[in-house]
């Protein structure tokens, strides 16, 4: 089971607000793996208002062993 954590606009705060749920589908030009087999993707995920104020912002990585054949 994976532990949710919600990032952004404080809980205490008086704005109109709503969930917005991120799912990374997808990645396109990683990087090489090293010398052990090992590649680092990682994700940058910024929230911002509409006149582009940031509000938050998150960078996700996992380390994860491929293997080629």
């Amino acid at each position: 089971m994976v532990a949710t954590v919600i990032h952004g606009i404080d809980r205490s705060t008086t704005e109109g607000t709503e969930l917005l749920r991120v799912r990374v589908v997808k990645g396109e030009r990683l990087g090489k793996r090293d010398l052990f087999g090992v590649v680092s993707p990682y994700c940058v995920i910024r929230l911002e208002r509409a006149d582009g104020e940031q509000i938050d912002e998150i960078t996700l990585e996992k380390k994860k062993k491929v293997c080629f054949s």
